[in-house]
């Protein structure tokens, strides 16, 4: 479902990911964790088509995006869903505004309001909000909040959801509550998963496959346990949560 094959991508003189290989299969969850700036985010800007490659390619569903035209782009797109690290709600828009919003902007194929409300009562549904369309983001707790960005990224029924540290700020009991719906949501919906994380204990939780990125380049890439007995020392420290390693700032 997505490859990056010997990625490079500079920006303003800076290298921030050096020969990134990496292939994500359909229905996954993929977690690609690291420290901060360690090029997380910028690996999903390039999935998004927001940011080009310098070198090599980004291949989404099969379609190779690394120069494609904007236009062509916003095809690609709509079979994507994101959610933003802290949520980004519309503070002024109730919920089932926000979960409709990208239903009520569709140019190529116009629905009733009886398909967007059947929508939104569905993805509410899906992530435990049911009966909380007239209420606004303030109204909301974090964990809620976070939970209703999940279902505005699959109001459109993407192949593929991104996920920017969802469990970030979060207490350990919501934080929880966010992995177990990463994986209910990929169950019954069949999408997959892109999870950028720094948070170890999720990302041994929820994911299929773990990529660890480090100084902008992959070091290690498997499952779960793989990647828990690999003996590379910065993933060993990063892992572990140790002060004392190769990892120094």
């Amino acid at each position: 479902m997505i490859e990056l094959d010997h990625v490079h991508l500079t920006l303003a003189g800076r290298e921030i990911l050096r020969d990134v290989s990496l292939v994500i299969d359909k229905g996954e969850v993929a977690t690609i964790m690291g420290l901060s700036g360690c090029g997380k985010t910028s690996t999903l800007r390039l999935m998004m088509g927001l940011a080009q490659p310098t070198q090599g390619r980004v291949v989404i569903a099969g379609q190779d995006i690394s120069a494609m035209r904007e236009r062509d782009l916003n095809s690609v797109r709509r079979q994507m869903g994101m959610v933003f690290q802290y949520a980004a709600l519309f503070d002024s828009l109730s919920v089932w505004e926000n979960v409709a919003f990208g239903l009520l902007r569709q140019r190529k194929k116009k629905f009733t309001r009886d398909q967007i409300d059947a929508t939104v009562h569905e993805k509410l549904e899906a992530v435990g909000l049911e009966g909380v369309e007239k209420l606004f983001p303030a109204e909301l707790s974090g964990g809620m909040q976070k939970r209703v960005g999940m279902a505005r990224a699959l109001a459109l029924s993407p192949q593929i959801v991104l996920y920017d540290e969802p469990t970030s700020g979060l207490d350990p009991v919501r934080a929880t509550t966010i992995d177990d719906l990463i994986v209910q949501l990929r169950d019954r919906f069949g999408v997959t998963s892109v999870v950028v994380s720094h948070d170890v204990q999720s990302a041994m939780r929820i994911s299929n496959k773990i990529a660890m990125l480090y100084n902008g380049t992959v070091i290690a890439s498997g499952t779960p346990e793989e990647i828990q007995s690999d003996a590379n020392p910065v993933v060993k420290q990063f892992i572990g949560g140790l002060s004392d390693g190769p990892i120094t700032d």
